[in-house]
């Protein structure tokens, strides 16, 4: 190891100072891990320990380690342990606070807590893209007080909602990642002030963070310290997601969204809602009506008024008829006459008939605009929780015009026998119409005010239409891509192994977010693009030693257990 090329400093002011002086430690070794804590670790004989002025440093403070002036690596000291004749000095990064913190959401509390804010140890996701789910957990987590700077973060598909409880940032940042086969999560320590966290993906040709690749050489390798495995077995040949939806009628029905072709032993199931996730779902009440409306004028609306008023329904039955067939009208409309019959045809009077009113319980006047009148009969209470119904009375004058004589030579008529079951208000001698003053009739007017409790509603079903009861909670739906995404992000195999090297002066490349093929061994492994589970050096032999696979955080033997659903996130209350 050349005397130059490594070196480090601590805080002004503490046992290390901001000074960089060499770096000599025993057995010195840097470790990179994926999802688990970067550190410095080395030993300090005791035979070299003057109190007052060691050369390690106290519990908690930063340390910076340098090769070739430029920082290497950046973290936070733990207590020194010592152990016999030595001291073992171990600086970690910022994963170890990512493990020591627990993640939280902030609230504000209700006044009988005293108010002001609190906090919630759970954090959910919305349906979205996982870049925007990180972007955000990461910003929660260094409001918390992880020192770590947000960096790139991988371009990636929108994924189901997903609820994290009771559980460190450390864990959060570990399930998402989880469920994208190939996101590798990295620390960047060259610049100023604290790492900057990245996330990035094995898939080529993203907008944001592809990893690039690193081929090696197989004959740099020390002997005994190449080993590689294929592991198709977690290759992903088809991704399918089953879920739950709702027909028309409300219930439930099986659906799947599916991506890539089945091959045995290759197929990946996550299911994004149903009974596999919780046996135990709300009751529900899946009822049913037949809405029917009409317009708050027209004929319909004048049929409906008959309909509805219990004495031209009585006169109906008088007749014999419907009580749309009695010669009943509604307005608004205006009458003309003539009270002189040597001036006929002409007219010289008017007589008004007033529209209908929709009258508030205040009776004051209801707006129509935008609703109509609900004619079905038997309103269900759930009616009202999925439209704007507002009841009403509707205040609407019917009036019978009636020719109680042709003039001249007729005779005085009767009024019809059904006229005596209606309840008028008002009987207008209205005046004369005809062609000439020689043939012509007079004319009563008979008013009744037609008072109807009723409900206007924002719909409009003129026909009558079957509408069911909306559900009290929906099921998650995957967003559109979600299986292709994640096929994409697992249709490829994995390699497990370790290759190891010595060099004088390691840690000129880094490998911790690279993809890592090797030349000079199998073909296969040409074109592999391993990821790097651990890269770890020893300053003082050179030796590179890196583990390649997926993250041991997230160890499985197979795609069964490569993802898993939170039953909490399976239904949407509405």
């Amino acid at each position: 190891m050349p005397a130059n090329i490594w070196s480090y400093a601590g805080e002004a002011g503490k046992r290390l100072n901001g000074n960089a002086r060499p770096f000599t430690g025993d057995s010195a070794q840097f470790d990179f891990i994926a999802l688990n804590i970067d550190r410095c670790r080395w030993e300090v004989p005791l035979r070299n320990f003057v109190p007052g002025a060691e050369e390690f440093p106290e519990e908690g403070q930063t340390v910076s380690f340098y090769r070739n002036s430029q920082r290497f690596f950046f973290g936070h000291a733990l207590r020194p342990d010592r152990n016999g004749n030595r001291v073992n000095v171990d600086v970690v990064g910022p994963w170890h606070w990512l493990e020591k913190i627990q993640l939280t959401t902030a609230i504000t509390l209700d006044a009988a807590s005293g108010g002001g804010s609190g906090v919630r140890t759970t954090i959910g996701f919305p349906a979205q893209s996982m870049t925007v789910s990180l972007g955000t957990l990461i910003d929660r987590c260094i409001a918390l007080g992880v020192p770590m700077i947000k960096g790139t973060i991988a371009t990636c598909f929108a994924c189901i909602p997903i609820t994290l409880n009771q559980g460190s940032c450390a864990q959060a940042i570990s399930e998402l990642v989880r469920l994208i086969g190939d996101m590798v999560v990295s620390f960047d320590y060259t610049g100023a002030g604290f790492p900057v966290i990245n996330i990035t993906r094995r898939l080529a040709g993203l907008s944001v963070g592809s990893m690039s690749a690193v081929t090696l050489d197989a004959s740099i390798f020390t002997p005994g310290q190449f080993k590689l495995t294929p592991m198709d077995e977690l290759r992903a040949s088809q991704v399918r997601v089953p879920f739950y939806d709702r027909g028309p009628t409300g219930a439930r029905r099986y659906q799947e969204q599916k991506a890539g072709t089945a091959e045995l032993g290759h197929v990946m199931i996550l299911t994004a809602s149903g009974k596999e996730l919780d046996t135990f779902l709300p009751e529900e009440k899946l009822d049913g009506y037949v809405l029917q409306t009409a317009a708050t004028s027209g004929t319909t609306f004048k049929n409906w008024v008959l309909n509805k008023s219990g004495s031209i329904v009585a006169a109906g039955q008088v007749a014999g008829i419907p009580p749309q067939s009695l010669p009943l009208n509604i307005g608004p409309v205006a009458l003309s006459y003539q009270t002189y019959n040597q001036d006929l045809p002409g007219t010289n009077k008017t007589i008004p008939i007033a529209g209908p009113k929709f009258l508030n319980g205040q009776g004051q006047t209801v707006s129509t605009a935008g609703k109509n009148i609900l004619v079905s009969d038997n309103l269900p209470e759930w009616l009202k929780d999925q439209f704007v119904v507002e009841e009403v009375t509707v205040v609407c004058p019917v009036y019978y015009e009636w020719r109680e004589r042709n003039w001249p030579g007729g005779v005085w008529e009767q009024v019809p026998q059904w006229w005596y079951s209606v309840q008028w208000a008002g009987d207008i001698a209205a005046g004369f119409k005809g062609s000439s003053s020689t043939n012509y009739a007079s004319y009563r007017l008979f008013i009744h005010n037609a008072e109807i409790r009723a409900y206007l509603i924002n719909a409009s079903a003129p026909a009558g239409q079957q509408i069911y009861r909306q559900p009290d909670y929906t099921f998650i739906a995957p967003p559109a891509g979600f299986a292709t995404g994640l096929l994409n992000a697992r249709n490829w195999t994995p390699y497990q192994g370790t290759c190891g090297w010595m060099e004088q002066d390691c840690g000129a490349q880094r490998y911790a977010n690279k993809l890592i093929s090797v030349v000079g061994a199998d073909p296969e492994f040409e074109s592999m693009g391993a990821m790097v589970q651990s890269e770890t050096l020893n300053i003082r032999s050179g030796v590179t030693t890196l583990r390649l696979g997926p993250p041991q955080r997230h160890s499985f033997r197979d795609l069964t257990q490569a993802v898993r659903s939170n039953s909490n996130d399976q239904v949407v209350f509405l």
